[in-house]
């Protein structure tokens, strides 16, 4: 899950490559403040996709890495006995979707709703409108946000349970 984990920060991370090059480009030939459609921008720049990817599918994998570590620690016995590895396999597969449902309803919401951009700038909110870009922020802090709490929730826990039985 954690080599999962680190190939979506690497599309991350290569997605804000491909924007800062393109950027540049269009800057030097002197056609970024070029007004664009989103249309454009989602199907005609190799960056939009793969920042929505980058974007949700970390996240995704987070949720299930941590998913997976309460279950672990709730339920120890459980998990030793019945937790096999390919579970983590079909976690990740089941992020993957979850992924292309995203694209898939970002693409929607892009043919429906066309807006007009001042420049070729094309993120996320650029690429598919000011609905599905608030959507996708919100998620992915929402998802990040609850991760850390219930993560932070079992460790305090367990902590305050090792200190008022002694073991160190």
């Amino acid at each position: 899950m954690f080599l999962a984990l680190s190939a979506g920060e690497l599309a991350n991370g290569l997605a804000y490559l491909f924007i800062g090059i393109f950027r540049l480009y269009f800057m030097r030939i002197g056609n970024f403040y070029v007004a664009t459609y989103s249309v454009e921008c989602f199907y005609r720049t190799p960056w939009s996709t793969l920042m929505i990817f980058s974007g949700q599918f970390p996240a995704l994998i987070n949720v299930f890495i941590t998913m997976e570590r309460v279950f672990a620690l709730e339920y120890a016995t459980y998990y030793r006995r019945l937790w096999q590895e390919r579970y983590n396999y079909y976690l990740i597969l089941l992020a993957f979707l979850l992924t292309a449902v995203f694209i898939a309803l970002a693409i929607t919401i892009n043919s429906i709703n066309h807006n007009r951009n001042p420049t070729r700038m094309c993120g996320v909110m650029q690429s598919t409108g000011a609905i599905y870009g608030t959507f996708h922020f919100c998620t992915i802090s929402i998802i990040y946000m609850s991760c850390f709490i219930v993560l932070k929730v079992i460790f305090n826990r367990i902590n305050k349970l090792r200190v008022s039985t002694g073991i160190s």
